[in-house]
């Protein structure tokens, strides 16, 4: 037990104001981390990410296609409708 302590050791007054700013921000980057992880996985947000789930696909469409850029549904209404 006593080499884990050693193992784990630091030296607090030797580190430089790089290795606060390092340590800092690990910390803050697995906090983030921990919370995004939560939000996702929470069965309550299911329902709101499902809904956005094609937005990165939909947003590539629009960029690919200006003519349609209006459409934001997804629908296509060059094929002449009447498909209710």
């Amino acid at each position: 037990m006593n080499s884990l302590a050693e193992y784990f050791h630091t030296d607090w007054q030797a580190m430089t104001l790089t290795d606060w700013y390092g340590t800092l921000l690990t910390v803050a980057i697995t906090v983030l981390m921990v919370v995004a992880y939560f939000q996702v996985f929470r069965p309550k947000n299911r329902e709101a990410l499902e809904a956005r789930k094609y937005l990165p696909f939909e947003e590539d469409a629009v960029e690919a296609d200006p003519v349609g850029a209006d459409r934001v549904d997804g629908k296509d209404d060059r094929s002449g409708g009447g498909h209710g």
